[in-house]
């Protein structure tokens, strides 16, 4: 990385406003280990407008004892402190948050000799890195797996899929895992645990604030041939569940935990699969997206607003994948050499939903695949025992969708953005995917690392420009990579609208790095 500098490149078809890009600091960085785990955890936080703590894994294999580091850095990448920190092959990281006070980690101990799983949060002073605080959240047995043929079932997500395929070891095994989503304040948020030992699934769910503090606890049912996709929190403590059926219907649960009182909204049933559910909660009602399938192919995306004052849907709005956006994409396809094949509409992800202030909507979409010898096709479900499947497979990344709407629902643009990253699949997506900025006003910004094949080593890093209005590329950067460097994305952090800093992997399956921070 420490040759690593930017230039313009003016890209054939594109209309490119001319920027200067430059490196502005370089630094070694503590990510040592090749096997960073491949569930999705959050790496990096943002504790003011100058600093920010990363946790790095340092040393450590699929199995056995790992080493992280724990380390504060401000805006000229200075490490003002570092700690090491242990984890036991049966401790498992959850995730990392600032409440305003302390840096709270949450780690999940799942014993499976004696068939216990608990989550703990240890709160850490930001002055100086010193661990100051432990609790013991939650704490619950597993039973042994128990499966009808209409009891309920959880959805799968891809990561899902990815870590259902990593050494058993690795991480966290489904039965055992605590599930956590953040109310939209993030003063709150929610942990679940699935019951999969029982007749009737149910999840033990517990609602604490950002202390740690327990707030509410009990237990929610999932009906008979649904699937639950989702259970979340809202400002007040009350959680909220998506449940689903094979017939396309929509059972919006909210719930309370300590009154027990529960309200439903049913969202009309359609013909289409539905999958991968994303939630915003606004001050004028909760929106929800998701895909919409035929034979698991997609055939466009979906979103809706409700409101439980009047337990109404107060909005639908379904956009097709027509005819027209299929015939472009393919054109677009056919111009990246490293994509391969005619396009089969299988395997995309809803990976953002966002509703911005003035209720303007954005959807975006990836295509992702898990692949290995003998498995030519591995798809999402719902949860299940046999699919816990050790492989050596590859994860793909291809093309991203974007559509644009206005506060009305309209249709503003729909964009697409051919791209190829192949990477093993012990390192999930991690070091492929992409990151989306949404804050600058007049464009959103896409940054990824390309690669020119399997196992091959990425040659560079690539930040694209969609202009908001009309949803056309405006600019495409194009950062040579000499060191053959990895973006690794849960550390890529937008300070602001001209100022980025990333983390590189350098090689394949890299056991070092570098932190950089860019002028764009």
């Amino acid at each position: 990385m420490r040759f690593l500098f930017a230039i313009l490149m003016l890209l054939s078809g594109l209309s490119t406003i001319v920027h200067s890009q430059t490196l502005l600091l370089n630094k070694e960085f503590g990510l040592g280990s090749p096997y960073s785990e491949p569930d999705g955890r959050n790496d990096i936080v943002r504790i003011s407008e100058t600093d920010f703590i990363t946790l790095a894994k340092v040393k450590g294999n699929q199995s056995g004892k790992s080493e992280f580091s724990l380390e504060r850095y401000n805006h000229e990448l200075n490490s003002i402190w570092k700690i090491s920190l242990n984890a036991e092959t049966y401790e498992d990281y959850k995730d990392l948050y600032f409440n305003g006070k302390d840096l709270v980690l949450l780690s999940v101990i799942h014993n499976e000799s004696e068939k216990k799983t608990k989550m703990e949060a240890y709160g850490f002073d930001i002055s100086n890195g010193s661990r100051i605080w432990t609790k013991e959240l939650e704490s619950y047995e597993v039973g042994d797996w128990e499966m009808h043929p209409h009891k309920g079932k959880v959805k799968e997500t891809f990561l899902d899929v990815v870590c259902e395929h990593a050494n058993h070891n690795f991480v966290t095994p489904f039965e055992y895992k605590h599930n956590v989503h953040f109310s939209p304040d993030n003063k709150k948020f929610v942990s679940y645990v699935f019951n999969y030992g029982e007749k009737n699934l149910t999840a033990s769910v517990s609602v604490y604030d950002s202390q740690c503090n327990l707030l509410s606890r009990g237990k929610v049912g999932i009906d008979n041939d649904f699937v639950n996709n989702g259970i979340y929190v809202d400002n007040d403590g009350l959680v909220y569940l998506i449940n689903v059926n094979n017939f396309g219907k929509v059972n919006f649960i909210r719930y309370s935990l300590v009154t027990k009182d529960f309200d439903i909204i049913e969202f009309p049933g359609s013909n289409h699969q539905k999958d991968d559910f994303h939630i915003s909660f606004q001050d004028d009602g909760i929106y929800i997206a998701n895909l919409e399938l035929s034979q698991e192919k997609l055939t466009g995306v979906k979103y809706t607003k409700c409101n439980f004052t009047d337990k109404s849907v107060d909005m639908i709005i379904y956009e097709e994948l027509t005819d027209d956006m299929k015939n472009a994409i393919a054109k677009e396809r056919k111009k990246n050499k490293d994509l391969k094949g005619d396009e089969n509409w299988m395997d995309y992800d809803l990976t953002h939903f966002i509703v911005n202030p003035d209720k303007s909507v954005m959807i975006a979409l990836e295509k992702r695949d898990l692949y290995a010898d003998g498995y030519p096709h591995i798809k999402k479900d719902a949860f299940d025992k046999s699919h816990n499947v050790e492989i050596l497979g590859h994860v793909q990344t291809e093309g991203i969708i974007l559509y644009s709407f206005n506060k009305d629902g309209d249709k503003q643009w729909s964009s697409y953005l051919a791209k190829n990253q192949v990477y093993p699949a012990n390192d999930g997506l991690n070091t492929i995917s992409f990151v989306l900025d949404n804050s600058p006003k007049d464009h959103i910004r896409i940054l990824y690392a390309s690669t020119e094949g399997m196992d091959a080593a990425p040659h560079t890093i690539n930040m694209v420009s969609f202009d908001r209005k009309s949803g056309k590329i405006v600019k495409n950067i194009v950062l040579p990579n000499q060191d053959k460097l990895v973006l690794v994305r849960d550390y890529t952090l937008f300070l602001d609208e001209s100022n980025i800093v990333l983390v590189g992997k350098k090689g394949l399956m890299g056991k070092s790095s570098s932190i950089a921070k860019f002028k764009l």
